[in-house]
């Protein structure tokens, strides 16, 4: 069956506003937007914004990917799913296919 569930935004350590939200019943995804001015900043206040979603969708068996941020955002958010018990196969596979560190450093999970 579907799921359903809500992550109320004021609830967040950081009052933002409310994004426009698609969702996907067929796969379970669910995208949030915020506009671009209501992103930019306050850095430090979206990445707590990040950490606490992530926290609540985890407990609920999920996970948050952020797909899309302003630089200064980015910078001190962490934007990609925590790394899992398969992070030293994807370690050796990066050394293999970019042994000189050329190929986006440091932007992937764990800082790949």
């Amino acid at each position: 069956g579907v799921q359903t569930c809500a992550l109320p935004i004021s609830g967040a350590k950081a009052e933002v506003p409310a994004p426009t939200t698609i969702s996907r019943a067929g796969n379970g995804m669910l995208f949030a937007y915020w506009p671009d001015e209501a992103t930019t900043g306050n850095p430090i206040r979206w990445a707590g914004l990040v950490a606490d979603l992530r926290q609540r969708v985890a407990r609920l068996g999920g996970s948050l990917v952020v797909e899309d941020a302003p630089a200064e955002v980015a910078e001190v958010a962490d934007v990609w799913v925590p790394t899992a018990d398969n992070f030293p196969i994807m370690q050796r596979l990066k050394r293999e296919f970019d042994p000189h560190h050329v190929l986006n450093p440091g932007r992937f999970v764990g800082g790949l």
